[in-house]
Formats: C-alpha cells, sequence, structure tokens
C-alpha cells in the first residue's frame, strides 16, 4: 500500500521536461533533417558495349581520385559539377573574361539588421590600392588587426581613421580618403556625382532625396555653387561645338553652300508669365540644333515679345557667319510673319500644317451639325459625315503642292503655279463630294475603276455654298503662298518635349541654371535625334495584318 500511495505521488507531481524534449523542438529537428537530407539523382546512359562502359566508369573513378587525392575518393556530385564547369567554360569563350583567372576567396559577409543603413560612399579602384598599399605597410611592422573607429562623410567621398591597439604613432593610426584630389584640391568622385546628376536633368531637391533616403552623404549647396561656376561654360562650350558641327552637316546636304531650311519655335519656361524664354531653331533636313537663344524678363518685359527676340538674334547671327536662310518654318506667330515679310522678303515663309489642320475639325463643327432650327441655314446634315475626310483633304492638297515643287525648277513663277494649284485643289473637294472626280489626282482612289463613294454625296445647294464658303475663308486658302511647301515643325515639338528633362515648367531657375540646362537639352537632342533604332520588337500574330 505504501509503495502504490508513492508511485500516485511522484505521478503527480510536475516534472520538469528538457527544451530539447519539447514536441515543438522535436518537430524542428524532424523538419531540419527532411530538408537538410541529401537529394539523390540518376543519370542513365547507354554504351555501345559493355568494355566501353567498363572504360566510363574507370575514367570516372580516375576522375574521382584526382579530385578528392590520396585519402579519399571525390563524390559524383564533384565530379559531375567539374566536369560541366570545365566543359561550359572551354566551349563558351564569349563569357570568359579577365577576371575568370581570379578565384572567389569563399569570404561571404552577412549584413547584420542594425547595419543595414549604415553610411555609404563612394570610391574608385586607384583609392582602394591606395588602401590596401596603407594596410600593407602596417602589416610589415605589426601584427595588430586594423579597425576603423570613425568615418566621417564630406559629399560622397568618406575620411575613414584606421587604429590598431598597439600604438597611435604611424603607421598604426592613418586616414584614408575613398577618392582622389584633383588638381583643384576637390574630391574626384564628388565633381563626377555632380556632373552625372546634372547631365540627366536631376534636379538639386530631387538629388538630395535620393542620397538622404541612400544614406551616401551629398554635396552641399555652396559646394555645387562652385561646381556650378566651373561646368557652366564647359557645357556652353560643348553645347557651340555641337552646333557649329550641326550647321556644318546640314550644309553640306544641299547643293547651293551655306544656303539652308530651318525651322523654329519658342518655348517659354513656366506656363504663366514666363521668367524665361527659349526660342531654338533646327535645320530641316539633319533635324539638329543650329541656334538656340534665350531671352529673359530682364531683356523684355514683356513674355509674348521674346519669341521675336529671338528670331532677330537668329538672323543676326546667321548674317554675322555668312549662313543664307532659303525658307523659315513656325507656326503662324504674327509678329514673325510680319518680320519675315518686311525684313526678310528672300526669305520663304512656311507656316506649320499641323496647327492649321487642328483647327479645321474645330470649324467643321458649325457646318456639320447644330441646332434643328438652324438646319439649311448654317449647317446641313449631308456635311454631317465629312468631318475628318475634308481634314486629309486639306493636308494632301498641300502635299500635291509640295510635290510640284519639287518636280519643276523652284522660282516665282512656279511658285505662283503652285499657289493656284493649291487653291485649285482646295475647291476640288466640293466636286469630289458631289461625284465629280475629273480634277482629282489620277493615283487617288477615286479616279480608279470601280470606285464607289463611301460618304454621301452633296446634292443641296446649301451645302454646296456651305462647305465652298468654309474653303475659301480659311486661312489655308487665304495664304496658300505659306503652306505650298507643306512644313511641319514636329520635330520642334519633339525638341520642347526633351526640354521638359532639364527644364521643368512647374521649377523657377535662375538664368544661369537655366542656360546651362538649355544646353544641355541641345547636346541631348544633337546625339540622338533620328538616330538608328537600338532594338527590334518582332511580333509574331497569325493573323496577317489589316491593310487601311
Amino acid at each position: 500500500m505504501i509503495f502504490r500511495q508513492h508511485l500516485i505521488t511522484k505521478a503527480n507531481c510536475a516534472v520538469d521536461v528538457p527544451s530539447y524534449l519539447t514536441s515543438e523542438a522535436i518537430r524542428a529537428r524532424n523538419l531540419r533533417r527532411v530538408r537538410d537530407k541529401p537529394k539523390r539523382g540518376n543519370i542513365d546512359f547507354t554504351a555501345p558495349s559493355e568494355r566501353e562502359k567498363l572504360e566510363l566508369q574507370q575514367k570516372f573513378n580516375h576522375i574521382r581520385t584526382l579530385l578528392g587525392g590520396r585519402l579519399a575518393k571525390a563524390s559524383n556530385y564533384d565530379m559531375l559539377l567539374e566536369l560541366t564547369h570545365l566543359f561550359i567554360q572551354k566551349n563558351s569563350p564569349e563569357v570568359t573574361t579577365v577576371d575568370d583567372e581570379f578565384e572567389d576567396s569563399g569570404i561571404y559577409q552577412a549584413t547584420d539588421g542594425d547595419k543595414t543603413t549604415e553610411q555609404m560612399l563612394l570610391t574608385t579602384p586607384s583609392s582602394i590600392q591606395n588602401l590596401v598599399s596603407r594596410l600593407g605597410e602596417h602589416g610589415r611592422v605589426c601584427d595588430a588587426k586594423l579597425q576603423c573607429v570613425k568615418t566621417n562623410m564630406m559629399g560622397h567621398t568618406g575620411r575613414l581613421q584606421f587604429k590598431c591597439n598597439t600604438t597611435n604613432c604611424e603607421p598604426h593610426r592613418f586616414s584614408w580618403y575613398s577618392s582622389s584630389f584633383l588638381p583643384n584640391g576637390k574630391f574626384l568622385v564628388n565633381y563626377r556625382m555632380l556632373h552625372a546628376i546634372t547631365s540627366s536633368g536631376l534636379r538639386e531637391q530631387q538629388y538630395e532625396t535620393i542620397c538622404g533616403c541612400a544614406n551616401m552623404g551629398f554635396s552641399k549647396k555652396d559646394y555645387r555653387k562652385t561646381f556650378y561656376r566651373m561646368y557652366q561654360p564647359i557645357v556652353a562650350e560643348a553645347a557651340q561645338e555641337s552646333k557649329e558641327n550641326a550647321l556644318l552637316e546640314e550644309t553640306a546636304s544641299y547643293y547651293e553652300v551655306g544656303e539652308i531650311e530651318v525651322m523654329s519655335d519658342a518655348r517659354h519656361a513656366t506656363r504663366k508669365n514666363a521668367k524665361q524664354s527659349e526660342i531654338v531653331f533646327l535645320s530641316d533636313r539633319t533635324h539638329k540644333c543650329i541656334f538656340n537663344a534665350v531671352i529673359t524678363r530682364d531683356e523684355d518685359d514683356c513674355t509674348q515679345r521674346h519669341e521675336m527676340g529671338g528670331v532677330r538674334s537668329f538672323y543676326q547671327w546667321a548674317d554675322d557667319n555668312g549662313v543664307q536662310i532659303k525658307a523659315h518654318a513656325h507656326d503662324r506667330n504674327a509678329s514673325v510673319n510680319k518680320y519675315l515679310r518686311e525684313q526678310r522678303p528672300d526669305v520663304i515663309n512656311s507656316l506649320d500644317t499641323w496647327h492649321v489642320t487642328k483647327e479645321i475639325g474645330k470649324q467643321l463643327k458649325k457646318i456639320t451639325g447644330g441646332a434643328r432650327k438652324n438646319h439649311g441655314k448654317i449647317w446641313h446634315q449631308e456635311l454631317a459625315d465629312k468631318g475628318a475626310s475634308i481634314k486629309t483633304h486639306f493636308y494632301w492638297c498641300m502635299k500635291r503642292s509640295m510635290n510640284f515643287l519639287q518636280e519643276q525648277n523652284e522660282c516665282e513663277e512656279t511658285q505662283a503655279e503652285a499657289v493656284q494649284l493649291l487653291r485649285r485643289n482646295l475647291l476640288n473637294i466640293v466636286d469630289h463630294y458631289r461625284g465629280n472626280h475629273a480634277q482629282c489626282h489620277e493615283q487617288s482612289r477615286c479616279s480608279m475603276p470601280g470606285y464607289e463613294p463611301s460618304h454621301r454625296l452633296l446634292e443641296s445647294p446649301v451645302a454646296i455654298n456651305l462647305l465652298t464658303d468654309f474653303i475659301m475663308n480659311n486661312t489655308i486658302y487665304k495664304q496658300a503662298g505659306a503652306y505650298i511647301h507643306c512644313k511641319d515643325t514636329h520635330y520642334v515639338e519633339s525638341y520642347n518635349n526633351v526640354c521638359l528633362l532639364y527644364q521643368n515648367k512647374r521649377v523657377v531657375f535662375s538664368n544661369g541654371m537655366y542656360r546651362m540646362r538649355s544646353d544641355l537639352t541641345t547636346l541631348d537632342w544633337n546625339e540622338n535625334v533620328d538616330r538608328p533604332a537600338t532594338s527590334v520588337t518582332f511580333r509574331h500574330d497569325a493573323r496577317a495584318p489589316r491593310r487601311r
């Protein structure tokens, strides 16, 4: 009885179970054993004969012996890994570089959680070589280990202080800079970083934000001002050289030396009451920038007069350099029109086709739709389906006049003939929609046999008169001489888009900074305009492309 009571008492007592015998520890250990268990793989092969199979197995054993050494053979995995590595290295010369002669030391440095935000710095291989030399000098006189005891950031350059526990004198204590010095005493990596952020169009606030979030330091405002004072004339000189080369390239593409055609446009720095404006002139054939002028409110208080000031500067520059301007295309600026008409009568004044044709769609709405009570008075139902097609007809009429001038020797007589041709083709739009295609182009669809009109024919005299009056009151018909060359300035509009990378309209820059960013835009544009495609995309589509 006493023995039984002792067992019951012992069973009811709490027993301390070791931690390695708990259910959680046992479960984790079992999972680890399954995870760390080697995975077996099989490679099946077929030999021509039993003898050749044995010879191959003997070669495998010999390779394992060479890999493992005298004491033990290497595993099949090690043997296959070595063989595949040697085969790839031998048969892939394009991936073999100079670095292949250096083997990884196998040192893996893990990042502790408390060091993920430690300070970063920029350096160069020469600076690292300098550090290695300093460490070698210390190793020759002392066996103690050097430690980095302090780091100071000077922009993107780090000043690291190394010290060992032996003594405080050299070479047991020294400082190392992660960047070399330029002749002016500035750090190389700081200037290279400022060059990178400036030439890429990054704003200073964005630069500070990025570097601050990365904890890699950034150059202070006063330091950047010193850099920009040196950098601005260098950029201006490079941009001037680029524009001179663009002028030579454009001049060489013409038969008459020095006579070129240009297109221009003005871009204001901000959306309203701009402090600066840039007037850019691109060549007609190479589409490169040959001249750009920055007009500020210090020179002219009225922003609307900035474009005219840039045009005057361009023609003054052309006169000084002996550059003859044959034609000038722009977006129908009234002041520029007056200047070319009165001051430069020898220059062909061509107006942009895109700006004038985009207004046709809005103007046609007045005669193609409206209130029912005005039907037959100011609009007609027969014109409702012809808005987009009439706009296309206007463009092709200008295109035919341009082709006519290219086929003839352009002179005052041929230009007058081209003007009459343009107006006749514009009025022929009415006959075309009436079903009379006698004056239509011989290669147009309506001149082909079996043509069926896709629009409703005009029968009402009111609709015919409305369309005729619309054509004759249109700017293209009235100023036909400015559209016979069918010039467009979409390249200048693309140039203005590139400007947004360097001169955001929401940010106000100083005059000096704006001019520098304008020169950077010129360098970017002249280097990349009309360049060949860097990549080609192939579409694998089972369906045939639809023709339009």
